[in-house]
C-alpha cells in the first residue's frame, strides 16, 4: 500500500534532469526541497560535474568561486589535452568583473607555467605561453627572451610550429641576437616537418639568395611545390607566389612556362581571400593577358572583391573603373571614383609607391572637381605624393611654382 501511494505521489510529481547522475528524477516534495545538501555552494551550482565531462566544451564561469573550481577539477583530471583546452576556453572570455579578469588571467598562468615546465612540458602550453610573453599577453609582463628560451625548448620536441618561431626569432632578432644562419636553418627543419610557412619562407630565400645563402632554383620551386600543396587560408602565400614565377618566365630552365596553371593558382588564393591575388585577376581580366579576351565584368569583380578587402592597388583600379565606367556593368560614378581613390590613400601598410600614386590621383580629382563636395588644395596632395617620389607629382609642383612668379 505504502509502495503504490509513493508511485501515485511520483506520478503528480515533476520530472527534473539530474545534471551530475545524467537520468530524469521526480521532483522531491517542498519539504525535502528546503533542506539543503551539505557540501553545496552557491558559486558553482551552476557548474555540473557532467558540464565537465572530457567530451564535453568547459563551461564558461560567472564568477570566481566558479573559476576556482573549474581549475581545481582540471588538476583532478590529469588529462593535459583538456587541462590546455580550460586555459584557451578562458582566455576567450571577456568580462567587464575585474577581479574575475584577474583571477581567469592568474589561473591560467599557474595552470600552462605548470604544463610547460617539470615532467610535462607540453609542447602546446609552451607555445601559448610563448605568445603570451612575446606580447605580454595574459598579464603577464613582456619578455620576448623568456619566449624565444620556450619555443626552443618545443623546437626540441619536433614541433613545427615552435621550430619555425625560433627561425623567425633568428631572423628578426626577437629575444635573441639575430642569425640568419641560424634562421635558415631552423626554417628548413619546420620545412621538414611539413610546416607550409617555413616552406614558403625557404624557398624565398633559396631562389633569391636572400642572408648570404647560395640560391639554389631546383630546392627553392621544390619547397614552392610543397607549399602550395598544403596551402590554406591563413597561409595562401605560395599559391601566388608560383602563378607569379610563371608568369614572368624568370625560372624557365627550372619550371614549365603554364600560363594555364598559373591562372588556376591564382584563382585558388584569391578563392582562400587572398588580397594580392584577387587583384592581380582584376588587372588580368582588364588587359586580356593569360586570359582568352577581356572580360569586364571579372576585372571589376575582382578588383571590387580585393578593394573591398582592403587592398590599396584594387581600390585604385576600381576608382578608374568608376571614372569611365562599364557598359551594363558598372554605372559612372564621379563620387565613387574619388572615395575609391581616397580609401586607397588612407590603407594601412601600403608599399611606397602605391601610397603615392593614390595622393597624386586624390590630388587630380580634386584639381579637376571630380566628385569632390568639400573644396581641398590639390597642392598638398600632389607634395604627399612627391617626397614619396611621383614624378607627375613633381611636375605639378614644378608647374604651381612658376605659375605664381
Amino acid at each position: 500500500m505504502f509502495i503504490q501511494d509513493q508511485r501515485k505521489r511520483n506520478q503528480q510529481q515533476p520530472l527534473y534532469f539530474d545534471e551530475y547522475l545524467g537520468v530524469y528524477k521526480h521532483a522531491v516534495s517542498k519539504k525535502r526541497q528546503s533542506m539543503k545538501p551539505l557540501y553545496s555552494s552557491p558559486a558553482v551550482s551552476t557548474i555540473s560535474l557532467l558540464s565537465i565531462h572530457h567530451d564535453r566544451p568547459w563551461p564558461i564561469p560567472e564568477n570566481v568561486a566558479q573559476v576556482h573550481y573549474l581549475f581545481k577539477k582540471a588538476r583532478s583530471i590529469r588529462d593535459p589535452s583538456r587541462q590546455l583546452s580550460l586555459c584557451k576556453t578562458l582566455m576567450a572570455i571577456k568580462t567587464d568583473n575585474k577581479e574575475l579578469h584577474q583571477t581567469i588571467q592568474l589561473e591560467t598562468q599557474k595552470l600552462l607555467k605548470e604544463l610547460s615546465t617539470g615532467v610535462l612540458r607540453v609542447t602546446e602550453a609552451q607555445k601559448l605561453l610563448a605568445s603570451c610573453f612575446g606580447v605580454g599577453g595574459l598579464g603577464l609582463p613582456c619578455d620576448r627572451e623568456r619566449a624565444f628560451l620556450l619555443y626552443l625548448q618545443g623546437s626540441k620536441q619536433n614541433d613545427p610550429e615552435s621550430n619555425y618561431r625560433v627561425g623567425v626569432c633568428y631572423e628578426l632578432g626577437i629575444g635573441t641576437r639575430r642569425d640568419y644562419t641560424r634562421a635558415v636553418a631552423f626554417y628548413r627543419r619546420a620545412a621538414t616537418l611539413s610546416h607550409v610557412a617555413a616552406m614558403y619562407k625557404l624557398s624565398i630565400i633559396l631562389l633569391k639568395g636572400y642572408y648570404q645563402q647560395v640560391i639554389n632554383v631546383r630546392e627553392g620551386i621544390a619547397q614552392l611545390q610543397r607549399a602550395v600543396s598544403l596551402a590554406t587560408e591563413k597561409i595562401p602565400h605560395p599559391l601566388h607566389a608560383l602563378a607569379l614565377l610563371i608568369i614572368s618566365n624568370e625560372f624557365s630552365d627550372h619550371l614549365i612556362c603554364d600560363t594555364g596553371y598559373a591562372l588556376e593558382l591564382l584563382h585558388q588564393a584569391a578563392k582562400l581571400n587572398y588580397l594580392p591575388s584577387q587583384a592581380k585577376l582584376g588587372e588580368l581580366y582588364e588587359t586580356g593577358k593569360l586570359v582568352q579576351q577581356v572580360d569586364e565584368a571579372k576585372s571589376i569583380y575582382w578588383y571590387s572583391r580585393a578593394a573591398e578587402g582592403g587592398s590599396a592597388e584594387a581600390a585604385l583600379a576600381l576608382s578608374c573603373w568608376y571614372l569611365t565606367g562599364s557598359s551594363n556593368i558598372l554605372e559612372q560614378s564621379d563620387r565613387q571614383a574619388y572615395l575609391w581613390a581616397r580609401k586607397a590613400a588612407s590603407t594601412a601598410n601600403i608599399d611606397r609607391w602605391t601610397l603615392a600614386k593614390a595622393y597624386y590621383l586624390v590630388g587630380i580629382y580634386i584639381e579637376k572637381g571630380i566628385g569632390t563636395v568639400e573644396e581641398e588644395d590639390p597642392q598638398l596632395w600632389f607634395q604627399r605624393s612627391a617626397i614619396l617620389g611621383h614624378k607627375g607629382a613633381m611636375e605639378k609642383l614644378k608647374q604651381e611654382e612658376h605659375s605664381s612668379h
